[in-house]
């Protein structure tokens, strides 16, 4: 299939999430009415001032200096970005859910809090290969359901690596969990990124296993609900998350990312995770063609992959994407098949 064959048009148009889950529409609603500001793009500075590829291997810097463990309500926001207001458009997702998903687990997002989840900042207990991530973990208020809470892992872009943990809610679900209702029925765990390096898969994947074994008193995790989502530099940890064990996740949403030529074939591993991925057709920082190898890779492979280029949209092809509650929907909604 051409990997332009489901190119869109970006226009902002109503959102109707009726087919997806009729019990929800009164929720979305109201997030609809809220809505999102653009936010401005960080990484296109990264980007163009490393003249690099996002997302290469660079030797992993020392680790960042200790972040106080503290629990208060999720801010509004993050820190306003200094770059140029972002283009402000809308995505146009399709409205099926993704495959595996089902009813029950698209019932468990809605609000199970009249009040957003606490935030928390921690940092790994030791370092995988040279890694010690300082991370925000956001914790739903509400009763867990019978089978635990979905956990939804962020990576962030270039433009917010370093040791300062409040630029990880620049963009993204940490800097929209405070008045996104949908997020609130989720672990959300973001790590940042050491200063002038890469994500590595082997630390996320020692991430993940620390904060599900951490959580399995206070807020039990659901195995088959991990999902995957990021923006830039965080699409190329995405990819590798997905090459080294597809069998964790539940879904992905990869934002204007890519993999290195060196592995993009590995990706055909992950042909059996629903992946949704999105790249601006006049992006300047990782170009469109970065996303159209991997989704011919996976394609190839037998891969559900629902691929959306929106035209004329430059290097932030998030805000949109993430405004659409249908995003949240489609990407928590997943369950993985359990192993006969």
């Amino acid at each position: 299939m051409d990997t332009r064959s489901n190119r869109r048009r970006a226009s902002v148009r109503p959102v109707t999430i009726a087919s997806v889950c009729a019990s929800l529409a009164a929720g979305v609603a109201l997030v609809l009415a809220a809505g999102c500001r653009a936010a401005g793009d960080e990484d296109r500075r990264a980007g163009a001032s490393t003249g690099s590829e996002p997302g290469a291997s660079t030797s992993a810097a020392a680790a960042a200096s200790g972040v106080s463990a503290s629990s208060t309500t999720a801010p509004t926001s993050g820190p306003a970005s200094t770059d140029e207001p972002a283009p402000t458009t809308a995505s146009a997702p399709g409205s099926e859910p993704a495959p595996g998903s089902d009813t029950a687990a698209v019932a468990d997002l809605a609000p199970t809090s009249a009040t957003p989840p606490t935030r928390h900042e921690r940092r790994m207990a030791m370092a995988v290969d040279g890694q010690q991530l300082a991370y925000e973990l956001h914790l739903p208020t509400g009763a867990a359901p019978k089978e635990g809470w979905p956990l939804l892992l962020f990576l962030h872009g270039a433009g917010e690596r370093g040791d300062d943990l409040a630029r990880v809610a620049v963009h993204g679900p940490p800097k929209l969990v405070a008045t996104e209702p949908t997020l609130w029925g989720c672990v959300l765990v973001a790590p940042q990124c050491p200063a002038d390096a890469g994500w590595q898969a082997s630390t996320l994947l020692a991430l993940l296993d620390e904060v599900q074994a951490d959580l399995a008193s206070a807020a039990p995790v659901d195995p088959p609900r991990l999902h995957v989502t990021e923006l830039s530099m965080g699409g190329f940890g995405t990819f590798e998350l997905l090459a080294t064990q597809p069998e964790r996740f539940a879904s992905a949403l990869a934002i204007c990312g890519g993999m290195r030529a060196s592995r993009i074939d590995a990706i055909a591993n992950a042909h059996a995770v629903p992946v949704r991925v999105v790249h601006g057709s006049a992006d300047r920082v990782v170009p469109l063609s970065s996303s159209e190898r991997v989704v011919e890779r996976l394609r190839a492979a037998g891969g559900s992959v629902e691929f959306t280029v929106l035209d004329g949209v430059d290097h932030d092809s998030w805000t949109s994407t993430y405004a659409d509650p249908e995003t949240w929907i489609w990407l928590l909604g997943a369950r993985r098949a359990e192993p006969e």
